[in-house]
């Protein structure tokens, strides 16, 4: 009896302890989400100094989120024209958005509510009538002949045209941060139209080679759908890593139309016939590509019609050996990857 009673007090113990360790973690855990949340306020009310006239934000400027605008520096990395450019690139203007999307969620502040609606806005400025994306707005470069005109094409690069199309496709389902009173049925509806459009785009733009359509390649024309220019080094191709993106993305449609299937099909039909089988890429590793049984690799650019790998320097030449290629560019760049392995 006397050892029962001994066995009841621990139980009783223990029950205690475990009570009170449960307390502990929930207490922490609701500290811990105050001050996330707080966190997040606070970088919204930054990034309201930091959005420009036109709705959109700029890359590469993580002070955004940490101090407010002072009044005179500049908002964008990037200046055109004598105007600053908002960007969609590196998921510029999407981040932002979410979080102060969040904010409003958090606080219900108008102020967060109205920058989301113009955030918003700043997307369609960027989407041309034939429904693709370009990377920035206003205009980069005084005409086609400028370097840096490439931003003014349509931009499946670094998965932009991509980011947007989910961004708009949680805002019209009212998916977090998204939810509740932050857009009416008429802002949805216009979402779905601008959804449909990109999703047109992506089919039309499908590059064909010798009869077949392929895959796409990081910027498309908006008018002609033809793969561009991007940087001297990134030629007119086929592109796996953003081809990948997109695949992606048109798997996750629903009620997906014959035409939606048909460019899923070929597109995967065109990367099993691009994959290297038995190879290693090492970017920093001289010579990059080296002989593993099982191992296997996509380049990142295939010559469209022949599929034979395409590797540049700075100096814009094309070269199909990866050796010939400036070390600066081999170091610096993603020459190939794995990137279809995220289809299977």
């Amino acid at each position: 009896m006397k050892a029962l009673k001994r066995m009841s007090k621990f139980a009783i113990f223990g029950l205690c302890a475990g009570f009170f360790v449960m307390l502990t973690s929930t207490a922490a855990a609701a500290e811990e989400a105050t001050v996330s949340n707080e966190t997040i306020i606070k970088q919204a009310n930054h990034l309201l100094t930091w959005q420009m006239d036109h709705g959109g934000w700029s890359k590469d400027m993580p002070q955004m989120y940490t101090r407010d605008w002072n009044g005179r520096e500049a908002k964008s990395v990037w200046t055109s024209n004598g105007q600053e450019l908002g960007t969609i690139d590196n998921d510029a203007t999407v981040s932002e958005i979410r979080v102060v999307a969040e904010a409003y969620q958090l606080t219900k502040d108008e102020r967060f509510k109205a920058s989301v609606h113009n955030g918003i806005d700043f997307l369609y400025k960027l989407q041309y009538p034939s429904g693709g994306f370009r990377q920035v707005y206003p205009q980069r470069g005084s005409d086609p002949s400028s370097s840096v005109w490439y931003s003014n094409y349509v931009t499946f690069n670094d998965h932009a045209m991509v980011n947007v199309l989910r961004l708009l496709e949680d805002a019209r389902q009212g998916k977090a941060p998204f939810e509740g009173d932050l857009f009416n049925d008429s802002q949805r509806k216009q979402m779905a139209a601008s959804i449909e459009g990109g999703l047109d785009y992506i089919l039309q733009a499908q590059i064909v080679a010798n009869g077949k359509k392929t895959a796409w390649g990081q910027q498309h024309d908006p008018v002609t759908l033809q793969p561009q220019q991007g940087r001297a080094y990134e030629h007119p191709s086929i592109a796996t890593d953003e081809s990948v993106g997109i695949v992606q993305w048109l798997e996750d449609q629903p009620n997906q139309s014959a035409a939606v299937q048909e460019a899923i099909a070929a597109a995967r039909a065109w990367m099993d016939e691009a994959r290297v089988a038995d190879t290693r890429y090492e970017r920093r590793v001289e010579p990059h590509f080296f002989y593993e049984p099982g191992a296997e690799i996509w380049y990142r650019f295939y010559q469209i019609g022949t599929n034979r790998p395409i590797f540049s320097g700075r100096d814009g030449v094309i070269h199909h050996d990866i050796m010939n290629v400036e070390q600066e560019r081999r170091y610096g760049y993603a020459w190939a990857g794995t990137w279809p392995q995220k289809l299977r």
